[in-house]
């Protein structure tokens, strides 16, 4: 089930920008802890969008 799942497991096929803006926003909202995995995970996608917004 994919709401089982962080994003080191799962992301979605389309606005994964987006999605992951969101994740980060819900977990510092509730102050909730990720683990390594899920870290590496936000931070490549999260500098995959900052690239694709500066046209790299």
């Amino acid at each position: 089930m994919k709401s089982d799942k962080d994003p080191f497991d799962w992301m979605p096929s389309v606005n994964r920008c987006q999605y992951v803006r969101e994740w980060t926003s819900v977990k510092l909202a509730w102050n909730l802890s990720a683990d390594w995995e899920e870290k590496m995970a936000l931070h490549f996608r999260a500098a995959e969008c900052d690239a694709h917004v500066r046209g790299e």
